[in-house]
């Protein structure tokens, strides 16, 4: 099967699932699990504006979904906006201080941003909760030369 042939089956299979969940929601209008997965199936389709207002009106009923805070600033980061995955991403550091995930895409999103002194500060923070992690390690030396190059 060709590339293009799995494309189609994969694009009609979230079309399928989006139909699915819209006819869930018609049952359950208000429940943020299926309104977040609405949005997933869409943003798979590469709907990025709608999957994000389904993401957002989630996330306005049960703002405490570190899964899907992660998901929607990826979004946005996505999308080239940065500050506002950077929102998303520090609400999910505050509802889970002891995970690095939420540390390491603010560095990623700040480093692209070119503020890499912030980057620097943020794989050290995602790297105390992570002292083990090579791939944290490896960003947080890379930005530290970055950082030394900017004297």
């Amino acid at each position: 099967m060709s590339n293009r042939a799995t494309g189609e089956r994969l694009l009609a299979s979230y079309r399928k699932t989006e139909a699915l969940l819209r006819g869930a929601l018609e049952e359950k209008p208000d429940c943020p699990d299926l309104i977040a997965q609405l949005g997933k199936a869409i943003a798979l389709q590469g709907r990025t504006e709608d999957a994000l207002e389904c993401y957002l009106a989630s996330l306005e009923i049960d703002p405490a979904q570190p899964g899907l805070l992660i998901r929607t600033g990826d979004l946005y980061a996505g999308e080239g906006c940065f500050e506002e995955a950077l929102r998303f991403y520090e609400h999910y550091q505050q509802l889970c201080p002891e995970r690095a995930r939420g540390y390491r895409k603010m560095g990623d999103s700040l480093l692209v941003q070119e503020y890499i002194w912030s980057a620097a500060d943020a794989y050290s923070l995602a790297l105390d909760r992570e002292p083990n992690n090579p791939e944290l390690r490896d960003r947080l030396d890379k930005t530290v030369e970055l950082c030394l190059m900017d004297f």
